[in-house]
């Protein structure tokens, strides 16, 4: 079993959420606006190389951990020294609804 160490989570984090709207002449866009802000540990996992336009990008793939809030499943991105990244999963890690992981990759554009 996972220890959860309260004391550790000492980073702060702003969880996103998309709202899709139709703008000028009937193209979608997307507003992100905030959930909460809450403290959380961070773990670097890895980091990929991302290819857009002949341009290869390092990006940091990181597991945060916070606590649970059902409202935390709306979340698509966050913010964290000043980063943004996509949210790529949420899991319970214990299936008690006491801590959510959240996988996020960097973004760069």
């Amino acid at each position: 079993m996972r220890e959860r160490a309260f004391g550790k989570r000492r980073e702060r984090i702003t969880l996103l959420s998309a709202t899709r709207t139709v703008g000028d002449g009937g193209r979608a866009e997307i507003e992100y606006g905030e959930i909460a802000t809450i403290w959380a540990s961070a773990e670097s996992v890895e980091r990929a190389i991302n290819d857009f336009a002949d341009k290869a990008e390092m990006a940091a793939v990181i597991t945060f951990t916070g606590h649970y809030a059902e409202r935390y499943f709306k979340a698509r991105r966050l913010m964290w020294r000043g980063r943004t990244f996509r949210i790529t999963a949420i899991t319970e890690p214990d299936l008690m609804r006491r801590d959510l992981e959240f996988s996020a990759e960097e973004i760069f554009r």
